[in-house]
């Protein structure tokens, strides 16, 4: 091949667009201290950086649905311990209701506050959280628990909530009033509160008996219902605590992959300068007068 001038030039300038180019990454590299400007830079980094860029939102995402959760089940825990504390008020009344003795001396006072306690238990089951009823399923009602006259009804659905906390993880944040209250088995707490009333100012001793081992199964189906919402808090909670740590690990990665030394940084353009000012002398003394000379 025969070497002209125009293949002496076109090498020359190449070699210049290269250092310029070297230099130019190396001044912006230092200046923002970003390892990967442009996909350009590094096709491969920056693939790696978009995909860990949107498990990073994943789990973002799952850290606010698991506050989400956890803010769900801890209404509905305080809720249940509360109908717990009281289901046993109503209980050590029943015992005490019992008595012939205190009956024919005082069962209407004891009827008094069961009836009072069991208004409580109905504003518990119709609580409300962020706006929506706690224990109606997905069925935004007014009143979960109703009295459809003289026998209460459960006016929600069979609906689970459910929060994604993982991956391929989700978890039911609600339990039902139908559940909680026996209205699935048919023997609902506040219809049972109704007859305990009556059975006390009426002195059925043997009715109220009766009752006491229906509100032990009530208590027993309560308590077996806030282990549930326990355990799903559990859940919860290790769940948050992962996508925690997975955001602290996915940015440490991105760090590496994106974020320069900045003492390197900082050499590489002293290195990049450097070579380009040489380049410019070099070409201003092979090709006088020229736009090189101009530019040395």
């Amino acid at each position: 091949m025969r070497i002209t001038n125009q293949l002496i030039v076109d090498n020359a300038l190449r070699r210049l667009r290269d250092v310029h180019t070297a230099n130019n990454d190396a001044r912006d590299a230092a200046i923002t201290g970003r390892r990967v400007n442009l996909p350009s830079d590094d096709p491969t980094g920056a693939g790696r950086i978009l995909a860990l860029r949107a498990a990073e939102r994943a789990r973002v995402q799952e850290q606010r649905n698991a506050d989400d959760a956890e803010a769900l089940l801890n209404a509905a825990d305080t809720n249940l311990r509360t109908i717990t504390s009281r289901l046993q008020r109503v209980r050590d009344l029943v015992v005490q209701g019992a008595n012939t003795t205190t009956i024919s001396d005082g069962g209407g006072a004891i009827a008094d506050e069961i009836a009072s306690i069991r208004e409580e238990l109905v504003a518990l089951a119709n609580a409300r959280h962020a706006g929506r009823p706690l224990f109606s399923g997905f069925a935004d009602v007014d009143a979960v628990a109703r009295d459809g006259g003289g026998t209460f009804v459960y006016q929600g659905d069979a609906g689970e909530v459910r929060r994604r906390i993982g991956d391929i993880e989700t978890v039911t944040v609600n339990v039902r009033a139908n559940d909680v209250f026996g209205f699935t088995a048919g023997d609902d707490l506040f219809t049972r509160l109704d007859t305990i009333e009556s059975q006390l100012r009426s002195g059925d001793v043997n009715g109220l008996q009766a009752s006491l081992n229906s509100l032990d199964g009530q208590i027993s189906r309560v308590t077996e219902h806030l282990g549930v919402v326990g355990a799903a808090t559990n859940r919860v909670e290790s769940a948050r605590n992962r996508s925690v740590e997975g955001q602290m690990h996915i940015g440490a990665e991105l760090s590496e992959l994106e974020h320069v030394d900045m003492a390197e940084a900082i050499m590489e353009l002293r290195m990049q300068e450097v070579a380009l000012q040489a380049t410019q002398q070099a070409l201003g003394r092979a090709f006088p007068p020229s736009l090189a000379s101009f530019l040395q």
